[in-house]
């Protein structure tokens, strides 16, 4: 049997992956969007990227740009000094209108997403998405109307419910559960591969401190941004009763977390770490019976 090359496999994967989804989206690269008043929001969508998931993030930007609800802007978070400039023009390319490409000096990795758009954007709703997913045309919406059921709340499509032992300590994070509910909770921990909406002052002050979360927490900033909203007392809600599960964009060998923070324990490390330097229970995480 003759072995396919490592991107012929993966395109083929994408293509089956695509076959059953929404026909709309298999001509992404035809579409065009009415940029109307009637189908846009003032939601800034913000993500980031490095240059290996280049061509994932193409695909990932055009699912955004086919969304039923439109953002006022698409902001990319990327370190100049990674891209090629015909990488770069080939990002502009997609569109120019809602597309914005942020230089940014310093590289936070993942936390990239959401730091630099809230310091941008104070007063601003904020949803955060990853550059691999291939998000459905009513993805923004969705989070949109729940938001606007749950205007205090952060809203995410997917996440964990986090666990308490006997004694009120929290259980090992691989322990935890997707949510089954939607309602309000201090214990949801939203997952940012869903799509994650903060409102504006949902998170506390110290959310843009990278001297801390670099050091406390530099590998897991779903868990730094839990903890501010924490702080803050914010709820979290899931957009329906189960996660929400969107295909993936293969991304061959592209480093991932997944085995640190999972597999070995790395999840947990980084929350006891925040934990100890804010000075919070674990027992408070629980809701209100």
């Amino acid at each position: 049997m003759v072995q396919q090359p490592r991107t012929k496999q993966a395109f083929n994967e994408l293509k089956r992956r695509v076959k059953f989804y929404p026909a709309n989206f298999k001509n992404d690269i035809y579409f065009k969007i009415k940029k109307t008043n009637e189908n846009k929001s003032d939601i800034v969508i913000s993500l980031t990227s490095f240059p290996l998931r280049m061509d994932a993030i193409v695909t990932t930007l055009k699912g955004l740009l086919n969304q039923s609800l439109l953002p006022e802007h698409i902001n990319l978070y990327v370190n100049r000094d990674q891209y090629e400039n015909s990488d770069l023009n080939r990002l502009k390319s997609i569109d120019r209108d809602l597309i914005k490409i942020k230089f940014v000096d310093e590289d936070y990795r993942s936390y990239n997403k959401l730091i630099y758009a809230i310091t941008s954007h104070p007063d601003k709703t904020i949803v955060t998405c990853d550059d691999d997913v291939i998000y459905p045309t009513n993805w923004l919406a969705s989070l949109v109307a729940a938001s606007k059921q749950n205007p205090s709340c952060i809203i995410a499509t997917r996440a964990r419910q986090m666990k308490h032992d006997g004694s009120g300590n929290l259980t090992p994070y691989a322990s935890w559960q997707h949510a089954n509910h939607s309602k309000r909770s201090l214990s949801l921990l939203p997952l940012g591969v869903g799509g994650v909406l903060y409102p504006a002052n949902s998170l506390n002050n110290s959310v843009s401190r990278s001297d801390l979360f670099m050091n406390l927490c530099p590998k897991a900033d779903d868990l730094w941004f839990k903890v501010m909203s924490f702080l803050n007392r914010t709820p979290v809600v899931q957009v329906s009763n189960q996660p929400s599960r969107y295909p993936d964009v293969p991304i061959g060998s592209s480093p991932s977390l997944a085995s640190y923070n999972i597999a070995e324990n790395g999840n947990d490390e980084q929350l006891n770490k925040l934990l100890s330097y804010f000075r919070i229970l674990p027992a408070e995480f629980a809701d209100e019976r």
